[in-house]
């Protein structure tokens, strides 16, 4: 029922925020997937906001997901002295971005991308998402070394 009353409406929003069909779609349904994952119970009167807000949210992260892979690719073409980068470093490029988002909990996805995306400071990243210093340096910590160990698999 909540899929029926409200898809149009998140579809169009996604539409305004992605400018794509075919990512809106799978937008609102990764939302409604999301959903149904979840313990989440919606009130009747709340639902359609928090539909909204869910799409919104995840309609943002998708865009900057794509900001970051583009700021990373143009750091690397910047450092090889190249205008492009190879086929094998943007196939790599994507293994890290999906590691970040299907291996990291949410809060070391944030710290990672404040961190090496928007080169903020530990302290910077600390004051920004209201933790201490020393939660950044152990989230740091834990998702260098998921890195690693994830990476050294993939050459075995």
């Amino acid at each position: 029922m909540l899929f029926m009353a409200h898809y149009t409406q998140m579809y169009r929003l996604a539409l305004t925020i992605l400018y794509d069909e075919e990512e809106s779609k799978d937008a609102v349904s990764e939302v409604f997937a999301r959903l149904l994952d979840g313990n989440l119970t919606l009130r009747q009167d709340t639902a359609g906001a928090y539909l909204l807000t869910a799409t919104r949210n995840y309609c943002r992260s998708i865009l900057e997901h794509k900001q970051m892979r583009e700021r990373i690719l143009r750091q690397l073409s910047a450092e090889a002295g190249q205008p492009a980068i190879t086929e094998g470093e943007q196939q790599r490029m994507d293994e890290v971005t999906k590691f970040i988002h299907q291996q990291l909990p949410p809060l070391s996805q944030q710290i990672v991308r404040l961190r090496f995306l928007e080169e903020m400071t530990c302290q910077e990243v600390a004051t920004a998402l209201g933790i201490s210093r020393q939660t950044v340096h152990t989230h740091l910590r834990q998702a260098m070394e998921q890195f690693r160990a994830f990476f050294k698999s993939k050459k075995h």
